[in-house]
């Protein structure tokens, strides 16, 4: 019998259950996709050698690290950071990759790629506007077994042992996220009654294809000798 009562629409129910499941089916896609891209960076990454050291103490958010002598490609530039970063890339992936070399006692043209490494770094260079960005060496060269530049903007050298004070964080590559770095690091150094001796160094570990909150980025700075030895 008839009571006059509306029967409840099952069509709305249904509809909002297909725009639940369709936005999880979204989101879990959406998840998936940045656990794949993170897991291939990793995977890009742990291809690339990197300098050998030895953590001597954390503290916070700052690791004092003890870094063995090693050997890089190097080019001063003159410019924005940005700019000089962008530039020195290119001018050292053309060494690195076999364009602009030759072999450590002729001139004789060598193709053979030395293997790419991390981290890129940039470092101011005197004042001015001057930036130094470097390529670590692979740890298997030395300056005799390295082919030479051809680019005569590229120096081959080979840095001492060393101390530094090391902030890690991830982002994107902007001068106001390093920035805020820099600052949060001598800050922190001191609190630690470090000194720094020298200027802050950028460096970033991942390809550009990385996305920014899984980007490994450090900045870095010398401590000297007697200052590491009497508080570490």
């Amino acid at each position: 019998m008839f009571t006059g009562r509306s029967l409840p629409a099952p069509s709305i129910n249904i509809m909002n259950k297909s725009t639940t499941a369709s936005r999880f089916l979204k989101a879990s896609l959406v998840g998936l996709g940045i656990l794949a891209a993170g897991r291939y960076a990793e995977a890009v990454h742990a291809h690339y050698e990197e300098p050998p050291y030895e953590t001597l103490r954390q503290d916070g958010g700052i690791e004092i690290r003890a870094y063995k002598p090693r050997i890089v490609a190097e080019v001063e530039l003159e410019g924005g950071r940005e700019e000089c970063l962008e530039q020195g890339f290119r001018i050292l992936a053309g060494y690195i990759f076999g364009n602009d070399r030759s072999a450590p006692l002729t001139r004789e043209p060598v193709r053979e790629k030395i293997p790419m490494t991390a981290p890129v770094v940039s470092e101011p260079s005197g004042g001015g506007g001057r930036h130094l960005i470097r390529f670590f060496m692979p740890s298997r060269y030395s300056l005799e077994t390295l082919p030479q530049p051809r680019d005569a903007r590229v120096k081959l050298r080979a840095l001492p042992a060393q101390v530094y004070a090391v902030r890690r964080f991830s982002g994107r590559w902007t001068a106001k996220n390093f920035g805020g770095q820099r600052r949060a690091l001598l800050e922190g150094l001191k609190a630690m009654n470090l000194e720094a001796a020298g200027p802050v160094i950028d460096a970033c570990y991942n390809p550009p294809f990385t996305l920014p909150f899984m980007r490994r980025n450090e900045v870095m700075v010398p401590l000297s000798e007697d200052a590491a030895g009497r508080r570490i």
